[in-house]
Order: structure tokens, then C-alpha cells, then sequence
């Protein structure tokens, strides 16, 4: 129902749950409702836990060699059992067919060490779009802290906004922590803040529009008494995005992480600086990138 303002009321309660979809984008032309245990393609997969919506860590998928032989307890033993919240609607009507009768809690577990070489795949592209209909857009679905700048300033995104996002994947991948906002999901202005510590000044533009800056940075754009200053130039910004990288992997693996090789380092120092460009034009294409020296060994570390 319409109200008076001349916008749609919201006809469900939103999920507690951390990381779920908005409940209200489940409507006729919206989202499609799927539940746990839910088969697909004549019964060849069955729905058995929730991942994630954008180009991020919850969107890669690990085929194991081993998983068609697990039974539904031992894979829930390893990775968790869903957690679910069941949807209500404001009116205390019962939930039509076009929502699911619960939320579903997004897999949090990760792989251990013993799986050395999985397939990965990248999965859930309900926000994806053929190259040959690409357009530039106003509004991102990704999560902010895997956001392009442009996102946040209104400008329009394009292809160049999902080579930053994968930047940022891959720096999650290796260091087991996001390169903004870490402990920040839903602050955008924290997400800036770590973005201008670690990569130095928005160009002038952005750097005027937002805000908050002068909450942070003295008038000529110095870190102020609650800011840390990652260098002053990119060279050795990345090195101590490297160093963050190798204190994650410490972290996860207490005394077991095994160093970064030297061409390694090469490498993922120069995919970094390629893709975690401000403007959206001096970023690296995904031609590009395929041409890049492979990270492949180090993930198997």
C-alpha cells in the first residue's frame, strides 16, 4: 500500500541478522525467494547454506575434491549450521510466496589449511550484466567497504569500479581482514577515512565534497590528532600494505604463516597499484590484469 508521502511502507520487518539482504527487495519483479533445501537443475543441487551478493570473499567458492562424499551433518559439523530468523510482516499477515519464511545468516567458516589447491569459482552474479549491456550507473550494490571513490560521490560507476573491488578481494584473500573499515561494515565515512590513510588525498574534487574530512585532516590535508599517516608516497603506502597483509596471515595461522616469496611480494605490489587507483581511468583493465604474474603459489601457502 501506497502511503501519503508517495512511497511504498515497507511490508517486512528487516533481519537482525548480520550481512542479510534488505527483506523488502522481495516483491514481484524483485528478489526470488530460495530456502534451504531447495533442489535445482532435476535435483543435481540442493540448497544447504547461504554465501553472499557482490565481488567479495563470499562470493569465491571452493570446489573440493572430497565434498560429494560428505553427508549433510559432516558439512554442517565442519562449516557451521545456518542461523535463521523467521520474517515477519508489519500488518501480522502471513508471508506471500514472493519472500522466504526466514533469513538466512551468511556462512562465516573458512577453508582450513588441509584444502592446498580447491577450484575456485566465482559465484552469485544476480548483480551482473553481459559486457555487451554494460552501462555506467549511480548506485553500487557492493559491499562499501569494497567500494569504488566514485561510489560514494554520486558519480556514475562502471567497469572500472569492479577492477578496485577486486583489489580489494584479493588483498581480504591474503590477509584475512578488509583493507577499509575492517570492523566497519556499515560506515561509510570510516571506510574514507582508512581510504585517504592508506592511499593519501582524494583527487580535489572528492576531496571537497566530503564532508567529514575536516573531522580528520588539519586545512591542508595532514592527518589530524586521531589519523595515522601510511607515507607520502605509493611506494611506501604499499609496503605497509604489505606489512598488513603478512600481520594477517600471522594472526590467522599464529606461528605458521609462511613469508611471502620476494617475487611474490613483486607481484602482489604490483596488482595493488594497478587496480586501488582514485580515478577511475588510470585503473588497470581486466585485460590487463590477465596478463599479470600469477599469485597462485601464495595462496596455497
Amino acid at each position: 500500500m501506497a502511503s501519503s508521502a508517495g512511497w511504498d511502507a515497507p511490508t517486512y520487518h528487516e533481519s537482525f541478522l548480520d550481512n542479510v539482504e534488505s527483506i523488502n527487495a522481495y516483491h514481484p519483479g524483485g528478489y526470488h525467494p530460495v530456502r534451504l533445501g531447495d533442489r535445482f537443475s532435476n535435483g543435481r543441487y540442493q540448497i544447504i547454506h547461504k554465501l553472499g551478493s557482490d565481488l567479495n570473499t563470499s562470493n569465491l567458492a571452493c570446489g573440493l575434491p572430497v565434498s560429494d562424499s560428505y553427508t549433510l551433518p559432516q558439512i554442517y559439523a565442519s562449516f557451521g549450521a545456518p542461523q535463521t530468523e523467521t520474517i515477519n510482516r508489519f500488518d501480522g499477515g502471513p508471508v506471500g510466496v514472493e519472500a522466504p519464511p526466514y533469513a538466512v545468516q551468511p556462512l562465516r567458516s573458512r577453508f582450513e589449511t588441509d584444502y592446498r589447491a580447491p577450484h575456485i569459482k566465482i559465484i552469485d552474479f544476480g548483480d551482473a550484466s553481459p559486457l555487451s549491456q554494460v552501462t555506467n550507473r549511480m548506485d553500487s550494490q557492493v559491499d562499501v567497504r569494497n567500494c569504488a571513490p566514485e561510489a560514494f560521490f554520486h558519480d556514475p560507476i562502471g567497469l572500472p569500479a569492479d577492477i578496485w573491488s577486486y583489489g580489494c578481494t584479493v588483498f581480504n584473500i591474503f590477509s584475512d581482514g578488509h583493507l577499509f573499515a575492517n570492523d566497519d561494515a556499515d560506515d561509510p565515512e570510516k571506510v574514507l577515512l582508512d581510504m585517504v590513510q592508506a592511499l593519501g588525498i582524494l583527487p580535489s574534487r572528492w576531496w571537497q565534497q566530503w564532508l567529514g574530512r575536516d573531522d580528520y585532516f588539519w586545512g591542508d590535508g595532514t592527518p589530524g590528532t586521531f589519523c595515522t599517516n601510511y607515507g607520502d608516497d605509493w611506494l611506501s603506502r604499499c609496503k605497509l600494505l604489505l606489512q598488513r597483509i603478512q600481520q594477517g596471515r600471522s594472526k590467522q595461522r599464529s606461528e605458521q604463516a609462511i613469508p611471502f616469496p620476494p617475487s611474490q611480494i613483486q607481484n602482489l605490489q604490483a596488482l595493488l597499484s594497478k587496480t586501488l587507483k582514485y580515478l577511475p581511468s588510470e585503473r588497470a583493465t581486466a585485460e590487463e590484469l590477465s596478463t599479470m604474474q600469477g599469485l597462485g603459489p601464495t595462496l596455497k601457502g
